[in-house]
């Protein structure tokens, strides 16, 4: 039973890393996500867990548009995750990127604001949140 509940808490946070996800177009909100594919590792590099997530994100703009935003959680509970971008690229090359904090988010607003984008591409975000792991009395997380 343990076990099981060690299991199912590890689902429920992982839904919590990926649930906020907020993708939009800067400006103009004229697209599709056509495909949203994530792969979690977690290590012991960090105490309470280091959780390294790298998404592909693919679109579909039918309009100009400058790029995306996409929020990552500040927060695991009351505790901070300091989330570190690692990478961003859009269809296979380095994309720029700002990040700004916002509602307990780590806010990345990726894509130029002086050149638009329409048609079909494809994001990849690398980044790691630390302190993803709790410890209770009876049983860890």
């Amino acid at each position: 039973m343990k076990i099981l509940a060690r299991y199912v808490s590890s689902l429920l946070f992982l839904a919590l890393i990926s649930a906020p996800v907020r993708v939009m177009a800067q400006g103009v909100q004229d697209f599709v996500i056509t495909n949203f594919d994530a792969s979690y590792e977690l290590s012991n590099e960090d105490p309470q867990g280091l959780l390294t997530t790298r998404e592909t994100i693919d679109l579909n703009f039918s309009g100009q548009n400058h790029g995306i935003l996409r929020a990552i959680p500040q927060k695991y509970g009351d505790v901070d995750t300091h989330p570190k971008v690692k990478s961003v690229s859009r269809d296979g090359a380095a994309e720029p990127y700002v990040t700004y904090s916002e509602n307990d988010n780590l806010v990345l607003r990726i894509g130029d604001a002086g050149k638009f984008i329409t048609g079909v591409h494809s994001y990849a975000i690398e980044y790691s949140v630390e302190n993803v792991i709790t410890f209770y009395d009876d049983q860890d997380e």
